[in-house]
Parts: structure tokens; C-alpha cells; sequence
């Protein structure tokens, strides 16, 4: 008969990666559904933590029950946290896995698609990965608006200070129409003035 822990228990035991994988290698893991306060389930949780390691023992011993589109309370996929939080890593091995559950034209909360999240959140790497490996999807995607209407270049020069990455954001925009006015009627050059 082998060994069984909960997920629940394998959280509460969980100190140090290497140790927890070691020590669980040879158990089932009775998976239950839990999200924390911020509705992540256990993929998103470790995820966000940029835990590859974790991330990928659960993925093999939990397989089952992941599901790519669930989503946070924020209406973000895993996808879209490991985009929002930078972990580069992370969104490589899950695109690698699960690219056929990929969809950048997925939207959060705030109506903003992978791209918009990545330019906002300052996510340079992320950013140029998802334009590079997306192309199409990217030139197709790069002008649409979230539900205050900002293209991603309104929300890097409206949310991130000026700076080189900043400046390295919007070289990997300029594809983008600085002439859609959000729903203030304002366009890019009405947020900041940005040396290019």
C-alpha cells in the first residue's frame, strides 16, 4: 500500500523545497481543492511564488487536477500570475506543457490580456519572450483596449516610472497606435513625455 499525505499537509510541511520533494517522492498526494484569500489554487499559489520545482513535482503527482483556465479572484489564469509576477521560468515550462490551453486573448478582471499585464507590471523578459514566441497573436492583440480603454503603451506610461526598462517596454510596444484615445479621450502623448 503506498503512502498518501493531503495537500493540506504537504503545505503545512513545506520548509524547504528540496527537503518536502525528497521526503514526498514516494507519496500519493490526495489532492483537494483549496484556494488561498486570493483564489489561487495550489498551481497559481506556487506559481507566484516562482517555485518551478514544487510547481513541477505537483504538476507530476497532481496532474489530474490541473486545470490552466481556472482562475484567481483577479479573473487571472496561471498563466497571467506567472506573467504579472516576472517568473520568466515558470511561464516557459507551463507554455512548453500546456500550450494548447494557452490563450492570450484572455482577459482579468480589469479586461487586460497577458501582453497589457506583462507592460504594466514592468515585466520586460516576460514581455519580449511572449511577443517573440507570439508573434502573430502579439501584432494582432497590441492595440486592444482594457475597460478603461488603455492600450498597453497607456498603462506603461501611465504605471511605471521613466526608466531604461521603461524605455525597453516601449521599444517592444511601438507597434502599438499611440492614437487610440482611452475613454477620457486622452492618447499617449497625453499621459507622459518619454524619450524614446
Amino acid at each position: 500500500m503506498s503512502k498518501e499525505i493531503t495537500i493540506q499537509n504537504f503545505l503545512l510541511d513545506y520548509k524547504n523545497k528540496e527537503q518536502v520533494i525528497n521526503k514526498y517522492s514516494d507519496y500519493k498526494i490526495i489532492y483537494m481543492s483549496l484556494r488561498n484569500n486570493k483564489g489561487e489554487n495550489i498551481f497559481m499559489f506556487f506559481a507566484r511564488k516562482g517555485d518551478l520545482k514544487v510547481l513541477q513535482f505537483l504538476l507530476d503527482k497532481c496532474s489530474d487536477n490541473f486545470r490552466p483556465e481556472e482562475i484567481d479572484n483577479e479573473g487571472e489564469n496561471i498563466f497571467m500570475i506567472s506573467a504579472k509576477e516576472g517568473k520568466l521560468d515558470i511561464l516557459q515550462f507551463l507554455l512548453s506543457k500546456y500550450s494548447d490551453n494557452f490563450k492570450p486573448e484572455e482577459i482579468n478582471n480589469e479586461g487586460e490580456n497577458i501582453f497589457m499585464i506583462s507592460a504594466k507590471e514592468g515585466k520586460l523578459d516576460i514581455l519580449k519572450y511572449l511577443k517573440h514566441t507570439y508573434i502573430k497573436k502579439f501584432q494582432s492583440m497590441v492595440n486592444e483596449q482594457n475597460k478603461e480603454n488603455y492600450t498597453a503603451l497607456n498603462l506603461v506610461l501611465c504605471y511605471l516610472d521613466d526608466n531604461e526598462n521603461t524605455r525597453a517596454i516601449i521599444h517592444e510596444l511601438l507597434d502599438t497606435d499611440p492614437n487610440i484615445p482611452n475613454k477620457d479621450g486622452m492618447i499617449t502623448v497625453d499621459f507622459k513625455f518619454i524619450k524614446i
